[in-house]
């Protein structure tokens, strides 16, 4: 028997109202990096509907600065959102600033990191944001963690699924190293 519920959901309705299926990643390497993970994920869980899927939790090295920093802690979520892309963004921006980001886009180290990596097929290339986020492609924890909990999503712009676009993984990208972590694993 299928409930209303399970059709809403299956139809980007929830509550009567038409849902955009998002991914988002989250990431810090600041302070307390578990402690920022799990209230990431505790905030976003109060702006996004379900179902709320998580991948694995990811320890990477920084990509692209000019000093060392501490490794990221990463996952990416998926669920869905009632309300345009620059009003997700707001909500996401809001989040990182609760928890102690100061500096936006310049590849300092951060307490706080939301990306929207996927916006349902919105395409967007404004000076504010990027839909689909150029990360997707050029961060290996982002494919890896899209193809854990939506590998059959398809990418804007490409036509391809995550899981096809996860096969053909640049070289360059797939040399990034990724550390899954387990439950049992100690992070701080």
């Amino acid at each position: 028997m299928i409930t209303c519920l399970q059709v809403a959901l299956n139809s980007n309705l929830y509550y009567g109202k038409l849902m955009s299926k998002v991914a988002l990643s989250i990431g810090t390497n600041c302070g307390s990096r578990i402690k920022n993970i799990f209230a990431m994920e505790s905030m976003l869980s109060s702006v996004l509907g379900p179902p709320l899927m998580f991948s694995s939790l990811m320890e990477t090295s920084a990509v692209d600065v000019q000093e060392a920093q501490t490794p990221y802690l990463n996952r990416i979520i998926t669920g869905v959102y009632n309300g345009s892309p620059y009003q997700l963004l707001c909500e996401c921006e809001e989040i990182e600033l609760s928890l102690g980001r100061r500096h936006k886009g310049l590849k300092k180290p951060r307490t706080a990191d939301i990306d929207i990596l996927i916006y349902d097929e919105v395409i967007i290339s404004s000076d504010k944001l990027t839909i689909p986020h150029p990360a997707v492609f050029g961060r290996r924890f982002c494919l890896e963690g899209l193809n854990q909990i939506g590998a059959d999503w398809i990418v804007p712009m490409t036509g391809k699924t995550i899981g096809e676009s996860f096969l053909l993984i640049d070289s360059d990208v797939k040399r990034q190293e990724i550390i899954f972590l387990t439950e049992t694993t100690t992070v701080n």
